[in-house]
């Protein structure tokens, strides 16, 4: 049988068994793609709306009071590499329309057999690609879904020489309110994400998307000059026992015994100054039921006139292995 003799491959590969559920697929849609929540301890469900699109909250972009706008953001990570992208587009003065790619790939893998000799090259990789709906309703009140498609091609557990391929469907719906105390605003979020159809791989093979509900609140101080604090609760609605003969409506419900199995918490500030430059900080901690992963996260940002650029670094604060990593990203709003 045909093995993958590239050492850093080995090791995600070990990391990525010990640290998540074996029954989800696509994992990476769970993930902060873009620098800016990123650095605020991958939390975005309740923060302000920006260039990055709908990824967190679909809802939040109706209430960016802009014409349009959009980002690309890439994060050059030892082996794993995120591109995502995002655009959105005012419609009238209620309605939005986002567009989003989301691109993971673990590049290009060099197959040996058992005796060292070349037998080829691989390039596992999986994207998702969706469009957004958003509505306000009112000043300060909004709902938006996403109806997204997932493609993933990755390796086979049992013959990590074989690509097997798979496609799904989901969608996401968020709910986003400013409430306003004096001259600070207080941010609600809500939103049910990746909720569809099972990644049916060749072979018999099925994994569940990575559906999750997130709620989240973001508190603002100031105006011009001002501080944002924000707190993020995540469940991974996947039960661990369910298997492929589950349906995806019965593991969402069983997830909901396993108490705070799949929890992730994040806590993020930022200062902005002139609202022109934006330092950030934050700290994630999540919770798969086996081992608990702690990161913390730092960011910078800078606009000008419609340009902004951000980039975020991230520092595990347990012995995980391969989770520094760099995000940038280039966007522009008019």
């Amino acid at each position: 049988m045909k093995k993958i003799f590239f050492v850093l491959f080995l090791l995600f590969v070990h990391f990525m068994n010990s640290s998540a559920q074996h029954n989800i697929g696509s994992i990476h849609l769970n993930s902060a793609p873009e620098p800016i929540s990123a650095a605020l301890g991958s939390i975005g469900v309740a923060t302000d709306p920006n260039e990055t699109g709908h990824f967190w909250n679909p809802a939040k972009i109706a209430l960016l009071g802009l014409n349009y706008g959009g980002a690309l953001s890439y994060s050059p990570a030892q082996i794993g590499k995120t591109v995502y992208g995002s655009l959105f587009k005012q419609i009238d003065d209620d309605v939005v329309i986002g567009l989003g790619l989301n691109y993971y790939s673990l590049g290009s893998i060099n197959l040996r057999d058992h005796i060292g000799t070349t037998t080829g090259i691989q390039n596992p990789n999986e994207f998702g690609v969706d469009i957004a709906l958003s509505k306000k309703f009112g000043v300060d009140f909004a709902v938006g879904t996403t109806v997204r498609y997932i493609k993933s091609d990755m390796f086979d557990v049992e013959n990590a020489a074989n690509i097997r391929s798979a496609g799904a469907t989901a969608i996401d719906v968020g709910i986003f309110k400013k409430h306003r105390i004096g001259y600070n605003i207080l941010n609600i979020g809500v939103m049910l994400s990746n909720m569809g159809t099972k990644l049916n791989y060749d072979a018999g093979t099925s994994k569940f998307l990575p559906t999750s509900l997130k709620a989240g609140l973001n508190y603002q101080i100031g105006q011009l000059d001002r501080f944002n604090i924000g707190l993020e609760v995540s469940k991974l609605l996947v039960a661990t026992s369910a298997t492929s003969q589950t349906s995806v409506i019965s593991a969402m419900f069983s997830s909901l015994n396993e108490g705070f199995k799949n929890c992730a918490i994040g806590i993020g500030t930022e200062y902005v100054l002139l609202n022109q430059l934006m330092l950030r900080s934050g700290l994630n901690i999540q919770n798969n039921g086996l081992i608990t992963r702690k990161q913390a996260s730092f960011g910078i940002g800078l606009i000008k006139d419609a340009i902004r650029i951000n980039a975020s670094y991230h520092i595990p604060l347990d012995a995980q292995p391969m989770n520094n990593k760099f995000k940038f990203s280039l966007g522009m709003m008019f």
